[in-house]
């Protein structure tokens, strides 16, 4: 059997949900009912193209067939429908086939999960419902489907919603055709059976069938008025001629008046059961509405509970902890919710004309203490724009440590700053984008726009503390989020004014520059309608510093910040206080943003150990002793110690750390009774932080007598200079704890090496170009061949002085730009060994000074100096 047939034999409820379901994606019903063989028998069948024409033309079909019937048949409102959607499917649709054909095959699969909902739970089928009708006859299965989209279009219009706007998908899951912010189908479906949003689809129907009776009542209301009108003129004109006695029959005026009067008579009861309609459907849409906005209002605060988890989830997350929650479900919410409350507020209008033409027998007879139609549009109208406000998000987040005169910071892996109106597609803002702009304010405004707010005059009076370039940019439609974002991909900072800080230096103020907390305003004013929407959202505390010596305490204070505010709080007020439990996990999130990986629990007890001398550990430790009280004996603090570890693990030792082949925070003596104890071949080692030199790092290894030894510790610019390799490349070092091959445990950074190395002393780059090499040519043949072995001179005693020692490998290429009769000589070398040797240094640089002199051999005398010159034996074994 048919699907839409079965769909017709479904109870009330059920059908009306499948006319919300058709009202929420913008598709006329009527379509559905005429053109329902063809769209079943096409839709998963056909392209997206070929369906959106074949439909049209089924259209066009039904359009001439009803036309041909006889006149009053067809409603004309379902004609005015049909013609309006082939109009879209012509013009709209025709340019974005696949997000109809998306919506069909959304609304047929849920028809199909309502049939085997009922099916699975029968029900007795309940009689329409029997309201007064202009008939007064009940209405059919199928006019009760009808009344609940008959201001759809209308609706739909004032929303832009017929221009290109589409629905979130709610339970299909085809992931060849539906998008990817589409909800999972369970939660779809475990909306679809929400008894809140159950309550709200039942009301909007009945509302629906409200209006759409009070709209034809008082049409019918205004023609008997009109007709009654013509009658009163008629009987006057009657009564007229009769008194004027002007060759008329009496008689036959006189029953033409009684035929007048006792059709008058039937008007008025007619007009008066009109009014009665008027009253009644007024009084339902009143009721309706409160119901509705009672459970909308549930609903809203269940997307409030759920907002302000999502911000909670994201502070973590700008700390290293991931996020549990998905903006799809908060976005599907925040659709539904606004797609109730504009439909609401536009039927309200509806009615609102309705009651202002007749206010005597409306607002008169209303019920004491029932909120009457204009109050009803107010509220809605309030509740539609503090949905639009707390639907406005930053979806990703700026750094929070910026540096001025220089662009933000986009960690690697991570999404430039966005800001996000996850309703923003139900307000098909996509067709006149509006603008969005940014400003950068501190405490004390922040502190006043949470208190007060951002409404009329005061939206435009914020201070600013510095320049952004650029401020504005526009709201635009994203495809891959089915929403409305606005993306700052090149924002840079250009200035900073901080207060009463110019001329300010020492470590005192450094501290209290890292500590000031400002944040970035995001603003945007449109309107829609007869509706101004104001909205802002600020984002998480940034700390902007000058010079890198401030990151570290500048990381901390928003750390610190992230981890213990709370939900709700002046800004930017965070505890002073936290138990060490928190403060661990914080350290461990922090780490893990850092370096990719996170501590271990040996790590996190030798933290412990180090701040086990702090009054009140483990209960409570308060800001200050962690990141401004230097350590005992040191002259770093806690924080600077392992923030420097953690930078130097990122840029050196990342992947070590990922396989556990570094130790890192861990004691001295703990370290070397590891290795003394554990039963480990003499030449393990293991890396560790030094606890006296603020970001070191150590190997400590044991030694053939059994004793455990520690290098010098060396830090992160030790490490640019020379290589983690070079440091491992020592006869003593094999194995890393407990017993894994040194070659092995970094093969990674072996390899890297090789190929650096490979790549300096390579005559051709990664592009194939071959490279310059600057060559200085002696023609003394008496300076020492005290370089790189020599591999042939020519007759008259040339040399060839390179000036970077790492190209002698290209002598033994046997490349074009070096011949054999070259020998390559490191200038810097030889100007460090001759540095304490005035004598000789004066000599060589007269002899590099001369080296253009290539007619011919130098003088006796100057060979003869050249020779005593460099005839000192400690020079040579200097070199």
């Amino acid at each position: 059997m048919a699907l839409w047939r079965i769909v017709k034999e479904l109870d009330n409820n059920a059908l009306g949900e499948i006319a919300s379901l058709y009202t929420v994606h913008n598709i006329p019903i009527e379509v559905r009912d005429f053109c329902s063989i063809w769209i079943e028998a096409s839709i998963n069948r056909i392209t997206p193209e070929a369906f959106i024409a074949g439909l049209s033309c089924q259209i066009g079909e039904k359009l001439r067939s009803l036309e041909s019937c006889t006149a009053g048949t067809t409603p004309f409102y379902v004609m005015r429908r049909l013609v309006d959607f082939q109009t879209a499917l012509t013009t709209i649709h025709t340019l974005y086939p696949q997000e109809l054909y998306n919506q069909f095959i959304v609304c047929l699969e849920s028809e199909r999960l309502i049939v085997k909902r009922n099916e699975e739970t029968p029900l007795q089928m309940k009689s329409p419902d029997c309201s007064t009708s202009i008939s007064g006859s009940p209405p059919t299965v199928t006019q009760n489907i009808n009344p609940a989209l008959d201001y759809v279009a209308a609706s739909s219009r004032s929303m832009g919603q017929y221009n290109g706007s589409q629905q979130q998908d709610m339970n299909v899951t085809r992931p060849n055709v539906i998008p990817t912010t589409v909800v999972e189908h369970n939660n779809a479906e475990t909306f679809l059976n929400n008894p809140i949003r159950i309550v709200i689809d039942g009301e909007m129907n009945r509302v629906f069938e409200a209006v759409w009776s009070l709209e034809e009542a008082n049409n019918m209301f205004s023609f008997k008025c009109h007709e009654m009108k013509r009658h009163e003129e008629l009987r006057n004109q009657k009564r007229c001629s009769m008194t004027m006695g002007a060759n008329v029959n009496g008689l036959q005026v006189y029953t033409e008046l009684q035929e007048l009067e006792t059709q008058m008579s039937e008007i008025k009861a007619e007009i008066l059961g009109m009014a009665t309609v008027i009253w009644n459907k007024t009084s339902e849409v009143r009721t309706g509405t409160a119901t509705i906005l009672q459970s909308w209002i549930q609903l809203k605060s269940q997307l409030d509970n759920e907002l302000a988890e999502w911000t909670q989830q994201q502070r973590q997350f700008s700390n290293g902890k991931l996020m549990t929650m998905s903006l799809n479900t908060l976005q599907y919410l925040s659709e539904y919710l606004m797609e109730v409350a504009w439909k609401l507020r536009h039927l309200l209008l509806s009615t609102d004309k309705i009651r202002q033409a007749n206010v005597n027998f409306i607002d008169n007879n209303a019920a004491p203490g029932q909120a009457t139609i204009p109050e009803h549009i107010e509220s809605i109208t309030s509740f539609i724009k503090k949905l639009v406000h707390d639907t406005f998000i930053v979806v990703h987040q700026p750094c929070q440590v910026l540096k001025t005169n220089t662009r933000f910071y986009i960690p690697p892996g991570k999404n430039p700053m966005e800001v996000r109106l996850l309703v923003g597609e139900k307000l098909s803002l996509q067709l006149t984008p509006p603008s969005i702009s940014v400003s950068l304010i501190d405490e004390s405004m922040a502190k006043t726009i949470e208190a007060n707010g951002l409404d009329g005059e005061k939206f435009k009076k914020v201070v600013k503390k510095g320049r952004l370039l650029p401020e504005n940019t526009r709201l635009d439609f994203c495809p891959e989020t089915k929403s409305c974002a606005a993306i700052f991909r090149q924002i840079s900072l250009k200035d900073f004014y901080r207060n009463g800080r110019k001329g300010a230096v020492g470590k005192d103020q450094t501290e209290c520059v890292t500590e000031e907390k400002l944040c970035l305003l995001f603003r945007s004013e449109f309107t829609l309608g007869d509706v101004n929407f104001q909205i802002w959202r600020m984002s998480l505390p940034i700390v902007i510093t000058t010079h890198g010596s401030q990151d570290s305490l500048a990381w901390a204070a928003v750390s610190w910040d992230n981890a213990f505010c709370k939900p709700v709080r002046v800004p930017f007020h965070v505890p002073d206080h936290a138990s060490w439990n928190e403060i661990s996990e914080m350290l461990n999130y922090r780490f893990c943003s850092i370096v990719g990986a996170p501590l271990t629990q040996e790590n996190l007890n030798y933290f412990a150990e180090k701040l086990s001398s702090k009054p009140g550990f483990p209960n409570s430790l308060s800001w200050s002793e962690l990141c401004k009280v230097n350590l005992p004996e040191r002259k770093f603090t806690f924080w600077e110690w392992f923030f420097e570890g953690a930078k130097l693990i990122e840029q050196h030792l990342k992947e070590a750390w990922k396989n556990g082949y570094v130790k890192g925070f861990i004691g001295k003596e703990s370290s070397e009774n590891m290795l003394c104890t554990s039963g480990c071949q003499p030449g393990t080692f293991l890396f560790r932080f030094s606890d006296s030199i603020l970001g070191g790092i150590s190997i400590v290894w044991l030694h053939s007598d059994g004793k455990a030894y520690s290098l010098n510790p060396f830090r992160s610019k030790d490490l640019v200079n020379q290589p983690i390799i070079e440091k491992l490349n020592q006869e003593t070092l094999h194995y890393v704890f407990p017993n894994v091959p040194k070659k092995e445990a970094f093969k990674k950074y072996y390899e890297d090496y090789k190929n650096a190395k490979s790549e300096e002393t390579s005559t051709v780059d990664k592009d194939r170009y071959v490279k310059f090499l600057n060559q200085l040519v002696i023609d003394n043949p008496n300076i020492p061949k005290f370089c790189l072995a020599e591999k042939g001179k020519s007759s008259s005693g040339q040399y060839e002085m390179l000036t970077n020692s790492q190209l002698s490998s290209s002598f033994e290429t046997k490349s074009p730009a070096c011949a054999d009769n070259f020998i390559e000589i490191d200038i810097d070398q030889i100007v460090a060994c001759l540095s304490d040797q005035e004598v000789l240094a004066a000599d060589y640089q007269s002899t590099i000074n001369n080296f253009g002199d290539r007619e011919g051999p130098r003088s006796a005398e100057a060979h003869e100096r050249d020779k005593c010159t460099y005839a000192d034996e400690s020079f040579y074994m200097q070199l």
